[in-house]
């Protein structure tokens, strides 16, 4: 069975006060949901940082279940790109998440290594709602208790706005 992740991540709004936040779930080839998961990182991260932590998030949903053929599908032709090698990881804020998603694609023994592919954002809706779920109660919240875990997984691989 083929199993489809669909990741997004955004900012909003996408200034230094926006807060980032992502969205990853994974369907079967019905469409049948199996797992999602969203989450804000907070403001001081782009837009770009976002989406790779989305396809970050979908990398380690993969690892745990090595044994399924996945396909991961983003919206972000850079994150694509820069996870390919079709383009060169320059930014100083995407190194850490760019070479976190290759520890996650090279190290673990798949029985199918995860294809991460470009896919319109007209065709990412569901991912999409979920970013803007997380911004909602991002903003609505009165307390960060509940973003504490993703914000420890932000500074276990130095993602930490300087």
């Amino acid at each position: 069975m083929q199993y489809f992740i669909n990741c997004d991540g955004g900012k909003n709004p996408n200034t230094d006060e926006g807060v980032a936040c992502w969205g990853m779930v994974c369907q079967d080839d019905t469409g049948q949901r199996i797992y999602s998961r969203y989450g804000a990182l907070g403001r001081g991260y782009s837009h770009n940082v976002a989406e790779y932590y989305a396809v970050f998030e979908a990398l380690r949903f993969c690892a745990s279940h090595k044994d399924k053929k996945y396909t991961i599908r983003t919206d972000s032709k850079l994150v694509v790109d820069q996870l390919s090698g079709a383009a060169v990881c320059q930014a100083e804020s995407l190194v850490a998440i760019n070479k976190a998603c290759h520890v996650l694609i090279d190290v673990h023994n798949y029985a199918d290594r995860p294809k991460i592919i470009w896919i319109p954002r007209e065709k990412n809706v569901i991912a999409d709602t979920l970013t803007r779920k997380a911004h909602d109660y991002f903003h609505k919240a009165k307390h960060t208790t509940a973003l504490a875990l993703e914000a420890w997984y932000v500074k276990a691989w130095r993602l930490v706005p300087e």
